[in-house]
């Protein structure tokens, strides 16, 4: 099974660390926090692209 939660900040992390405990599932962060320091620029460069 995949799950994905996708949106604004706002619960997501909350919401899916219940739902990965409670079905036994791994939790992963897209972008990984390897690259946290960089998400503004990300973030930016994908309102330029669309």
């Amino acid at each position: 099974m995949f799950i994905v939660i996708e949106g604004l900040d706002g619960g997501k992390s909350t919401v899916s660390n219940a739902l990965a405990q409670a079905v036994g599932a791994m939790r992963l962060n897209t972008p990984s926090d390897k690259f946290k320091h960089v998400r503004a620029e990300l973030e930016l460069a994908m309102k330029v692209i669309t």
